[in-house]
């Protein structure tokens, strides 16, 4: 009897090609993860790859697709470095739905810091484009090659009938935090007619730590905008606060807690967090109608337990939300004060999953930090 015969194949060599057109069709199914794939083709150093990878983006961005978009910047990254860059920071420009760009973001970043010097040309030409869209993407790449001699382009982009360009150009600014001129014109940015520009103005002013900005931030408790109010409290708490200047900002955020919308009491409580009391004030609000002002006053007072405030805090673990009970514990966690052992121990046994991990992280943390007694 003859023997069986047996059949050898050989195995077809993967080409980078066709990787790159595997990535192609996970992104178009969302079935797998193309990321390694991606990572080998970055590495590659395979210039045969740029046209395909180029070609690719360009639909992906005709098509309003930030995953694949994302997938073939970051093998054009990968093969071409910084020289990239413009074609990359064009396509940051580009608007696509439901994008919030923070991995592009970080990739441009990467090559920004690639080569600077090489890079700030393009940067600037973007900055100044007629176009918006460029224009925006400009200003915001600005940032990480800001010079003080670039205040008067930002100071023009403040002017810009586009409100998002003056957002950008606020954050740019930040950039420059030693400067005074910078800073003078965030604070310029509070009397924005816009309620996005000046909330924005709120929140970048925490980057120049002056104390003098309380009295440029406590008339914007009367704000219209509740967006503005909201975000008064964290920034007016971290401000590197002298003995003069902390009633103004006491005063402000006692006014902010009494306010009657949700989210600024929820800010004000997290200012007065930081600003390290007064903690009667938060304890009242430990009643607060809203589960969000709720959390927020119970991730501060967590942070700040002492015997004082154990009825509240043991209130606090038996609100009715989980949601409150999570960011307790969480806080729990990392204040130091042994003494709120038992109160993480009732939450290990709590009825929701996520309560009780966190109780489980916060013990172990007390635990490590000062043995229970």
């Amino acid at each position: 009897m003859d023997a069986p015969v047996e059949y050898v194949i050989s195995p077809v060599p993967v080409t980078r090609a066709m990787t790159l057109a595997e990535v192609m069709r996970q992104v178009a199914s969302l079935n797998g993860d193309p990321w390694q794939a991606v990572q080998q083709l970055a590495a590659s150093g395979d210039r045969s790859l740029i046209p395909p990878a180029q070609a690719a983006l360009e639909r992906y961005l005709d098509e309003g697709e930030w995953y694949g978009r994302d997938m073939m910047a970051y093998v054009l990254a990968g093969i071409r470095g910084a020289a990239a860059f413009p074609l990359l920071l064009r396509a940051f420009a580009r608007p696509v739905p439901h994008d919030d760009r923070d991995s592009l973001c970080a990739l441009l970043g990467d090559l920004i810091h690639l080569d600077p010097d090489g890079c700030r040309p393009t940067i600037l030409s973007f900055a100044t484009d007629e176009h918006p869209d460029l224009r925006n993407a400009g200003l915001w790449a600005l940032g990480y090659v800001v010079r003080p001699g670039d205040l008067d382009l930002l100071r023009q982009a403040l002017t810009d009938p586009d409100p998002r360009l003056r957002q950008t150009a606020l954050g740019t600014l930040t950039s420059l935090k030693n400067e005074p001129s910078a800073y003078d014109l965030v604070t310029a940015a509070l009397h924005d007619p816009d309620e996005q520009v000046r909330r924005s103005a709120v929140l970048d002013l925490r980057w120049f730590a002056n104390a003098a900005a309380v009295h440029s931030l406590t008339p914007l408790t009367r704000d219209q905008s509740a967006n503005v109010r909201s975000a008064l409290g964290e920034t007016i708490g971290n401000l590197p606060l002298d003995t003069h200047d902390r009633p103004a900002a006491l005063d402000a955020l006692l006014l902010l807690l009494a306010d009657l919308e949700p989210q600024v009491r929820a800010g004000a409580a997290r200012g007065i967090s930081a600003l390290g009391g007064p903690f009667d004030a938060l304890q009242a609000g430990a009643r607060d109608p809203d589960p969000h002002v709720r959390a927020a006053i119970a991730a501060a007072l967590g942070r700040h337990a002492n015997p004082a405030l154990t009825e509240t805090l043991s209130s606090l673990a038996g609100d009715a939300l989980a949601a409150v009970r999570a960011d307790l514990v969480t806080a729990l966690g990392v204040c130091g004060w042994p003494g709120i052992r038992p109160i993480i121990d009732t939450l290990t046994a709590d009825p929701d999953r996520t309560v009780r991990a966190r109780a489980e992280v916060a013990l172990t943390r007390i635990t490590a930090t000062k043995p229970h007694k």
